[in-house]
């Protein structure tokens, strides 16, 4: 949990590692403690698919499937586990969707993209700020 001691740690060393560091706080072991666990994941994640997939090859992880998982994280937000799961669900169910439009599939595709980032730049669930009027 994030109140806990390592999830404030955490937290603190992603915000400024100077002041984290200054405040205590092991920042090297923080941030190999995160790669740890980011890793660990992962590897059951992988292992999972080989399981569900039964066989693997190069051919199925392009370049293409790379960036999709990074257009997913930055679509759900940042740090925002729901938002994650569900740009990933979006994401993946939207081209199912747009079958029926076969030649113009991945135009309306790339643009219900880059319609949700104008509309939500933070993420699916980000909490839109309040501009205050100017002088």
């Amino acid at each position: 949990p994030v109140n806990s001691t390592y999830g404030r740690g955490f937290i603190a060393v992603h915000d400024d590692e100077i002041a984290a560091e200054s405040n205590g706080i092991d920042t090297t072991r923080t941030k190999v403690t995160a790669f740890v666990t980011g890793a660990f994941f992962a590897g059951i994640a992988g292992g999972l698919y080989a399981h569900h997939k039964q066989f693997l090859s190069p051919t199925g992880f392009d370049w293409v499937k790379s960036i999709d998982i990074v257009v997913m994280v930055i679509l759900g937000g940042m740090g925002r586990t729901a938002g994650v799961i569900a740009a990933a669900v979006l994401l993946t169910l939207m081209p199912e969707f747009l079958r029926d439009f076969a030649e113009y599939r991945m135009i309306i595709y790339a643009l219900l993209i880059i319609l949700l980032m104008l509309l939500r730049p933070a993420g699916l669930f980000s909490i839109p700020l309040k501009r205050r009027p100017t002088a």
